[in-house]
């Protein structure tokens, strides 16, 4: 029996261990599954330190062709094997934790290619999704906001304002297991319009980390941002 605390059978950069949650794109054409795997328990479930792996105990976003139902496949991506690339997203573990180091709860945002998602102890993450030249799906950390003993349950983008500059406002409402709810905000540039298509080189160098801008709290008492680059 494989159950979320003894994966050992598959890489989450390679398959599915705990299928938690399954949204589809804006078209209908493909879904992503997020991989609960670890499940939260301890180590060496989901434990995770940045510049460390774990690729039995991190689970992330998994993307999937639907469009043929009775032919469901992963999308192609920069995750898998040359023979068999995938589709996957996993985020980047910035803060050193003994357990909830995955993936959790997300919330396509809808018109474009990006999604928002819970994070547990590596807070919110917001991330956005392109095709290649090449066919190939390319992830990109968009930004993120780990606050003080997180541990974020789910993320809901509430409000969504189009500012006069080209820039978009997101009010999120975030349920945390430690923290109980937090309300906090983030500008920066649109997401990628559904169908866009980047060069093969700049998506696979999206597909490293975040290109940042910060989270602010509501109200602005104190920031929690970050900016980084791997």
């Amino acid at each position: 029996m494989t159950t979320c605390n003894s994966n050992l059978f598959v890489r989450s950069d390679n398959g599915v261990a705990v299928s938690h949650e399954s949204d589809p794109d804006g078209t209908g054409t493909y879904m992503f599954v997020t991989d609960e795997r670890g499940g939260g328990v301890v180590p060496p479930g989901s434990s995770c330190s940045p510049g460390l792996d774990n690729p039995y105990g991190n689970g992330g976003a998994n993307m999937f062709d639907i469009s043929d139902p009775s032919n469901i496949h992963y999308a192609p991506g920069y995750q898998g094997t040359p023979q068999e690339p995938k589709a996957i997203f996993i985020g980047e573990e910035v803060v050193p934790a003994a357990t909830f180091c995955d993936i959790h709860v997300m919330e396509p945002v809808a018109g474009s290619q990006r999604f928002i998602t819970a994070y547990y102890t590596q807070g919110t993450k917001i991330v956005d999704y392109r095709l290649d030249e090449t066919g190939k799906w390319a992830f990109t950390e968009v930004a993120g906001l780990i606050l003080p003993n997180a541990n974020t349950w789910a993320v809901q983008n509430f409000k969504t304002v189009g500012n006069q500059d080209g820039t978009v406002t997101y009010y999120f409402m975030a349920s945390d297991i430690q923290r109980g709810i937090d309300i906090f905000s983030w500008t920066g540039p649109r997401g990628p319009r559904i169908g866009s298509i980047v060069p093969a080189e700049s998506a696979s160098m999206a597909n490293l980390g975040l290109v940042g801008l910060a989270l602010r709290m509501l109200p602005a008492a104190a920031v929690y941002g970050r900016r980084r680059r791997r």
